[in-house]
């Protein structure tokens, strides 16, 4: 097969456009506007063309199909695609964004032939299409009037007119590209939303060119420091989306007006004076004339801007007055009343759900949008949630005078099911202790896949095999060598596969019943003495650790034996200890590889009679040195090495646990580790280590507080 063409085309653009997840059979027959056995009747045409290509088409009941392919294989599926859909060939959702758009955008009536003729359909498919836009366009309370001869055009103020176009732009562009629409960066532009995206730069925020688009992002910026805000991402790139809009709209001759009343009291605002220097300096770059109502919009944006908090210096009450406080605990007990139980145990998540009621408030008075990309997830997900949260908006609604919409409803609930979920976590969970033969890397390593894989665990530490075998608390052992004890163990590999999780879901479903048990009360002196003594173990382990980081390049080896022989001499002071380290090495290697392929690392860890102190080693290799994973050969372009003394108890290793979990949690950092200069890298450390030690500092102080 040469050229994709007919339905393969479009068929093999979703798959592309999907980056490697599932697609739905429903979801294809949809964008094409077919039914589902047409789409199945497709499949084999584009998996033989896929197949000619050395790409495979993956179908998984249930789930869908995916196309999966190397990079070097997707990029030149992706030039052959741009090649052969160089003819427009519009799916039905392109018609239906680029309709409404183009006619409301649209000066005078427009011939509904020409829309035809443009999008390649029959008369009855544009009708179709016209009565979709019509739906589309009711709750904006615009209408769309057809006479025949005349033409097709939308009826209604330009307030209306706006508040849809802004709908329409975040509708067809997910949020994460926002910013990349507003400087004009290109998209994937083998897919179809890429089409959109073009389409919606260039015809709705078609306003000024690239240093232009520059200069608003910099005023929006300065307007933020001196208005003192922190924006959340979404208020700065909607500030900045209003703005190019708004600068469109004028341009065409089309002006916004602001009821006399409203804009009196806006006029009283400190955001208004600022909002005029805004368009001064608008004015003077773009040569246009702003008018005082859309000054007084522009200051309603910035009122209803949410902003963030700043976890490190914000005082999580500074700036919010009593009233919205006792709003949000009007609003929880409403929610506690459904839930059965306190939502007020996280203060910070209350603080988190006061700040968001606040521009909240200022959108709803204002009649501003409010725009929630994820209120579909929401309802669909979190359906009871949602249900609680609609009952608690009623007292919103009673504040503010204002019926609460959906989209706000989706973010009351988002913040409920944050405060329930923790409070979940509060009751009785498994304790979970995870082991492997030295307590260091690997069993970091297994925690962080653990915490992602089953949020709900109790994770009480890290252990060697040998303290495994000791402890008494743990519900049940996750680890990845056996453990001699009485409490069950699930062994499982390094990096947990798919069926060691099933194995763990599985096991907890059985022993579910035993996990409720109350840990027994010492005495006041005994569990003082024992959290001082972890603080003080940790706060050495992190010390050791920030004060012995050894980064270097100039290792000389040809394998991971020579790596490891050379990283013994290094760090002993004679050849009968670098013997010790060297054998003590070998045999962790022995218990499980614990090469990250992918990043081309390899984490070399042990405790050792012969090791003084914890360290950290990062080596580089320019050159890159042999090695295998699964027996299949690699390069491997750095080693991590974390070396700790014997005798080292748990606390004491927090600090290496942390770094070992980072290569999966950090983005990024495993990738890192061979690239960045070794300042940096130090600096990142030590960043990991401040983190650390507050939290730990958080819960220690939390420990005492409940002796």
């Amino acid at each position: 097969m040469d050229k994709p063409t007919g339905r393969l085309l479009p068929i093999l653009k979703h798959l592309l456009a999907s980056r490697g997840e599932f697609v739905t059979v429903r979801d294809l027959s949809d964008e094409l506007d077919v039914s589902e056995r047409t789409v199945k009747r497709e499949l084999p045409g584009v998996e033989h063309w896929l197949s000619a290509r050395g790409a495979r088409l993956i179908r998984k009941p249930g789930a869908g199909v995916k196309l999966e392919a190397a990079k070097a294989q997707l990029d030149a599926l992706i030039e052959e695609l741009r090649a052969a859909g160089s003819a427009k060939d519009y799916s039905k959702d392109e018609r239906h964004y680029f309709l409404i758009s183009e006619l409301l955008l649209a000066a005078e009536p427009v011939k509904s032939y020409s829309f035809a003729s443009q999008f390649k359909v029959t008369e009855s498919t544009l009708s179709a299409d016209l009565d979709r836009a019509e739906q589309w366009l009711e709750p904006f309370g615009l209408r769309l009037v057809r006479k025949p001869g005349y033409g097709v055009y939308v009826e209604g103020g330009e307030n209306a007119i706006r508040s849809a176009l802004i709908h329409l732009v975040y509708e067809s562009v997910a949020e994460d590209q926002m910013a990349g629409l507003l400087n004009g960066s290109p998209g994937d532009s083998a897919s179809d939303p890429a089409r959109v995206r073009s389409h919606i730069r260039s015809r709705l925020l078609n306003l000024i060119d690239e240093g232009a688009s520059q200069q608003l992002q910099q005023m929006v910026e300065e307007l933020e420091h001196s208005l003192d805000l922190k924006l959340t991402d979404s208020a700065y790139v909607g500030l900045g989306v209003h703005l190019a809009l708004a600068i469109q709209r004028i341009r065409s001759g089309q002006r916004i007006s602001i009821d006399g009343r409203v804009l009196s009291d806006l006029k009283k605002l400190d955001e208004f004076g600022k909002a005029e220097r805004l368009a001064g300096r608008l004015e003077e770059m773009l040569g246009i004339e702003i008018p005082e109502d859309e000054v007084g919009y522009i200051t309603m944006h910035l009122k209803g801007a949410e902003t963030r908090l700043d976890g490190e210096h914000d005082n999580y009450y500074d700036h919010v007055s009593f009233e919205l406080v006792r709003l949000a605990r009007n609003m929880l007990k409403a929610a506690e009343a459904e839930f059965g139980y306190e939502l007020k145990g996280s203060s910070k998540l209350f603080a988190g759900f006061v700040h968001h009621l606040g521009p909240a408030v200022e959108r709803l008075r204002l009649g501003l949008d409010i725009r929630n990309p994820l209120l579909r997830q929401i309802r669909e997900q979190y359906a009871d949630v949602f249900d609680i949260a609609a009952k608690c908006s009623k007292i919103l609604a009673e504040y503010v005078d204002r019926d609460v919409p959906d989209s706000e409803i989706g973010y009351i609930a988002m913040h409920i099911g944050a405060m329930s979920e923790y409070a979940r976590a509060e009751r009785p969970s498994p304790k979970v202790l995870i082991a492997c033969a030295s307590g260091m890397g690997t069993s970091g390593l297994l925690m962080a896949r653990v915490r992602k894989e089953f949020p709900s665990f109790n994770l009480i530490g890290i252990a060697s095999a040998s303290e495994a075998a000791e402890n008494r608390e743990a519900d049940f052992i996750v680890s990845t060598v056996d453990v001699e004890t009485e409490i069950p163990v699930v062994r499982v590999s390094v990096l947990l596969s798919f069926q060691d999780v099933e194995q763990i879901r599985r096991f907890v479903s059985e022993e579910q019943r035993h996990f409720v048990r109350k840990k027994q009360r010492q005495n006041l002196h005994t569990d003082l003495v024992g959290t001082l003594e972890d603080h003080r173990q940790t706060l050495e382990g992190i010390l050791d650790l920030v004060k012995h980081v050894d980064i270097a390049d100039d290792i000389e080896a040809r394998d991971v034996g020579e790596l490891i022989a050379a990283i013994s001499k290094r760090f002993t002071r004679n050849p009968e200890d670098a013997a010790v380290l060297e054998r003590e090495l070998h045999e962790r290697e022995r218990l499980g590889e614990t090469v990250l392929s992918q990043d081309g690392l390899i984490l070399l860890h042990c405790r050792s009679e012969v090791v003084e102190r914890l360290t950290l080693g990062i080596f580089r290799f320019p050159d890159g040195i042999a090695a295998e994973s699964e027996d299949k050969p690699l390069c491997l372009k750095a080693a991590l090495l974390l070396l700790a003394p014997k005798a080292s108890g748990k606390s004491y290793l927090q600090a290496a646990g942390e770094i070992s979990k980072s290569l999966i949690d950090r983005p990024g950092f495993a990738s890192r580790l061979s690239a960045s200069e070794p300042d940096k890298l130090r600096g990142e450390i030590a960043d990991m280590m401040r983190e650390l030690y507050a939290r730990k500092i958080e819960q220690y102080t939390l420990e005492v507080e409940q002796l």
